[in-house]
C-alpha cells in the first residue's frame, strides 16, 4: 500500500505517546501500529513506513528506541493540513537526506518560458531512486500531473531554486578543488621536468669543457631565481628549456628574453627533448645560441602568445 501523509501522523502520535520524557519503546509502538490497522482492509508495512519515516528525518530509530526529532515534533504540532503539507515539502523534500534525490531529480527537468518546469510522466520513475516518495509528492502538490506531464506547483518555485542554486556552487565550488589540484600537478610536473633538465644540461657542459667543467658550471637557478638564465659557464649563459616531447615548444619570460638581448655574444638556450622523468633521462640536447636573432627573430619559430610561448614553426607558407 502506498504511503500518505495520514500513515507518517498516525505513527507519530504513537511514537509520542509511548516516549513521555524520555524514547519510546520499538515493540510498544509496531505492535500498537499494527494493532490500530489490523481492521483496515489495507495498511503500509511498519517497516516501509518506519525507513521512510527516518529518511524523511520525522523520527530517530536506535536499536529497540524511537525518538520523535524537532521536524516530527513541529509536524505533529502543526493543526493545519496544508501547513503540515509546506513542511513536508521545504524541509523534508528540498532539505533533508530524501533532498539529494528529489533535487537531482529536479535539475532535469524541462523549464519553460515563464519558469514552470515539468518533464514527460514516462520519464519521472528515471529520474527518482526513492520512489516510494511519489504519493507524498503528489499528496502535498509539489508534483502535479497534467495530462502525459508532471509539473511542479509553481509556489514552490522560489524555494527550489535557492536550492538548485546552491547545488551548482557547490559543483563549482568541487569543480574549482580538482582544477587547482589539476594545476598543482601540472606545476610539479613542470617543475620534475626542469629540474632533470638542468642536471642533464649540467653534465653536458662539464663534459664539453672537460676537466675544468666540474669547477666552473654553476647552476644559477638554485641561486637566483631571476637570473634571467639556469646555469652559467665559462663562455655561455644557459636558459635549459625540457620537455617530454620532441617538439621545440617553449615558454620564455620577458625577464629571461631581455637578458638574451643584454648578453647575445654568451646568451644560449638548450633545449633538452624527450625528458623521461621516471628514468631521468632525455635526447641529446638542441643548442642554440643567441636565440634573439635564431629563435625571437626568426621565421622558423612563431610566437604562440605575445614572448612567452614559441614553437618550432614546420609549416612554411609558400
Amino acid at each position: 500500500m502506498e504511503i500518505q501523509i495520514d500513515n507518517i501522523l498516525d505513527l507519530l502520535k504513537i511514537i509520542k505517546e509511548y516516549q513521555g520524557s524520555g524514547k519510546a519503546d520499538k515493540q510498544f509502538v509496531t505492535s500498537t501500529y499494527n494493532h490500530k490497522n489490523v481492521r483496515r482492509a489495507a495498511f503500509p508495512n511498519y517497516s516501509a513506513l518506519e525507513k521512510l519515516c527516518a529518511k524523511l528525518g520525522v523520527f530517530n530509530v536506535s536499536g529497540k528506541s524511537v525518538e520523535l526529532t524537532v521536524l516530527g515534533e513541529k509536524i505533529l504540532k502543526t493543526l493545519d493540513k496544508g501547513e503540515i503539507e509546506e513542511i513536508f515539502v521545504l524541509e523534508c523534500f528540498l532539505n533533508g537526506e530524501l533532498s539529494r534525490d528529489v533535487l537531482h531529480a529536479a535539475s532535469h527537468f524541462y523549464v519553460n518560458d515563464d519558469n514552470t518546469m515539468w518533464c514527460p510522466k514516462k520519464d519521472l520513475f528515471e529520474l527518482f531512486t526513492e520512489t516510494e516518495i511519489f504519493p507524498i509528492l503528489y499528496e502535498t502538490k509539489f508534483l502535479k500531473k497534467d495530462g502525459g506531464k508532471v509539473t511542479i506547483d509553481q509556489k514552490f518555485l522560489p524555494a527550489l531554486n535557492i536550492e538548485l542554486k546552491k547545488i551548482v556552487r557547490k559543483k563549482l565550488a568541487k569543480s574549482q578543488v580538482q582544477l587547482d589540484k589539476e594545476l598543482e600537478r601540472e606545476r610539479e610536473t613542470k617543475k620534475r621536468i626542469g629540474e632533470i633538465a638542468e642536471n642533464i644540461v649540467l653534465e653536458f657542459e662539464k663534459k664539453r669543457l672537460g676537466k675544468n667543467g666540474c669547477v666552473e658550471v654553476r647552476r644559477i637557478s638554485q641561486e637566483y631565481a631571476n637570473a634571467g638564465y639556469d646555469i652559467e659557464s665559462p663562455d655561455r649563459l644557459i636558459e635549459v628549456k625540457g620537455s617530454t616531447g620532441d617538439d621545440f615548444d617553449i615558454f620564455w619570460s620577458q625577464n629571461e628574453i631581455e637578458t638574451a638581448r643584454e648578453n647575445r655574444d654568451k646568451y644560449w638556450i638548450y633545449f633538452v627533448p624527450g625528458v623521461n622523468i621516471k628514468s631521468k633521462t632525455s635526447k641529446d640536447p638542441i643548442l642554440i645560441p643567441d636565440p634573439i636573432t635564431n629563435v625571437l627573430d626568426s621565421d622558423q619559430y612563431k610566437e604562440k602568445k605575445e614572448t612567452l610561448h614559441l614553437v618550432k614553426n614546420n609549416s612554411k607558407e609558400n
